[in-house]
């Protein structure tokens, strides 16, 4: 069921993008749902601050630019 879900998520553009940020603001407001005593796995690992931008909105930016233009 979950590997259905991702694939209707990868297949839609739209929804991907709306994933995408959900899961950006989901990390930067609720880190404390993750790093809790509850979750001894999050103890052990370092898990990276997200992104000030993803690579699909730093690529429209700057893709003019690796082409010369």
């Amino acid at each position: 069921m979950s590997m259905q879900g991702m694939a209707f998520t990868l297949a839609n553009p739209t929804l991907y993008k709306m994933a995408g940020k959900t899961g950006k603001w989901f990390m930067k407001k609720t880190p404390f749902l993750l790093n809790n005593n509850l979750n001894p796995w999050y103890q052990q690992r370092e898990m990276p601050e997200p992104p000030k931008e993803s690579f699909h909105d730093w690529y429209k930016k700057n893709r003019n630019l690796q082409n010369g233009e």
